[in-house]
């Protein structure tokens, strides 16, 4: 992953050709999802965190180049900048989303009984959802929601920790990484922190098509939880084993008392040729798993 072509070349070029057909839709938002799930991916994976960088900051000028001949998304932001200037006109959406949250106040106008969803707050049921639940169901419901998806996060993260495969620990991370981050950039959006981008929340918003994939997501990283080899249980067995040798009369303790009588270097060093020799038993080898094991040889003749 250090080197050029192979850890930064090669999987750049994939994500940037899907990235670039998304783009010409056009759909800005999903593009800006995707290069920040691929940036991630690729720190994660042990790729030149300088090439990255400079691809961040190069990609980054480049949009705001591309912003400022876009009339339409230029007035998005200025939007963003300014709602109540811009209410009547590209702010709309994003003006009348924060009158239904503030109206929901801490436990909301009961279900069913928002009014913003009659008309005020275009595309309600899709990229704008959450608006619609916290005036239904106030500020506890809408925490409520984000409290659920950093739970997933976190969930996420510890099973992409806790994998040594590093098949199922990238994609466990990438998975967590894209649900945690379409979900804050909608939550952003609504609550008119970031510039309104289009973007749906996960399992929430109407959709069938995102429902399904969010749901073959977390199926996905289901499966690495439960049938992908775990490294806390190996470190723990070796060092259980380690410590029973941690004796006077062990090898260790031999090693460390009888030192002055050897005269194979320093202690220190002759402590790192034991270790080095005692590896396999201290950190022994992750049996394969079924999605592991290599193809079945074919017929012979």
């Amino acid at each position: 992953m250090r080197e050029k072509n192979t850890g930064f070349v090669y999987p750049g070029l994939a994500a940037g050709v899907i990235g670039l057909l998304i783009f010409v839709e056009p759909d800005w938002g999903t593009t800006a999802l995707l290069a920040m799930v691929a940036l991630a991916m690729l720190a994660v994976a042990g790729s030149c965190w300088g090439r990255l960088a400079s691809t961040a900051v190069v990609g980054g000028a480049l949009f705001v180049l591309l912003l400022l001949r876009n009339s339409l998304r230029l007035e998005r932001f200025l939007a963003f900048l300014d709602p109540e200037k811009y209410k009547g006109g590209a702010g709309w959406q994003g003006w009348h989303s924060l009158l239904a949250l503030g109206s929901g106040g801490w436990f909301g106008r009961f279900l069913g009984e928002g009014a913003h969803k009659n008309g005020f707050v275009p595309e309600q049921q899709t990229d704008f959802a959450l608006s619609l639940i916290g005036e239904e169901l106030g500020f506890v419901g809408a925490g409520l929601v984000v409290v659920l998806f950093v739970i997933i996060v976190l969930c996420g993260t510890r099973i992409a920790w806790k994998v040594i495969d590093p098949f199922g620990q990238l994609m466990a991370f990438g998975i967590t990484v894209l649900i945690g981050l379409q979900a804050f950039i909608n939550v952003a959006v609504v609550t008119s922190t970031l510039p309104n981008k289009g973007i749906a929340l996960p399992f929430v918003s109407y959709g069938g098509s995102s429902l399904i994939c969010m749901l073959t997501a977390l199926g996905l990283l289901i499966s690495v939880a439960r049938y992908g080899p775990r490294a806390a249980d190996h470190v723990l067995q070796g060092k259980f084993k380690a410590c029973k040798r941690m004796k006077v009369g062990g090898p260790v303790g031999s090693l460390l008392y009888n030192s002055a009588e050897s005269g194979a270097g320093s202690l220190k060093q002759r402590l790192i040729r034991w270790i080095r020799s005692r590896r396999n038993t201290l950190f022994p080898s992750v049996p394969l798993h079924p999605y592991q094991r290599p193809p079945r040889p074919g017929p012979t003749a």
